[in-house]
């Protein structure tokens, strides 16, 4: 939980930097900002958590002929659906 804390909070910190790196100023409402930046990037986080679980679990539903007959393709199945939300968080 603390590390999820910490995450959010370091790309919360690093947008409203960039942001405040072309204004030159901290105030009242760059630290407005920052909450808000931490609040998107925490929703963001936990609705393509969501997003690439129903996925995957539509995968792992649909795709049985896979699971059955070879269980490399479950592995590789799911380290691919892992690997693809981390780039798809990444991206966004």
């Amino acid at each position: 939980m603390k590390d999820t804390i910490a995450v959010t909070l370091f790309d919360s910190i690093i947008n409203v930097y960039h942001t405040l790196s072309k204004d030159h100023e901290f105030n009242a409402s760059a630290i407005g900002f920052l909450v808000l930046k931490f609040v998107e990037v925490a929703i963001c986080s936990i609705l393509i958590g969501i997003l690439s679980a129903l996925i995957t679990t539509l995968l792992f539903k649909n795709m049985r002929f896979l699971i059955a007959e070879k269980g490399v393709a479950e592995v590789a199945l799911i380290l691919m659906t892992g690997y693809a939300s981390y780039i798809l968080s990444e991206w966004g």
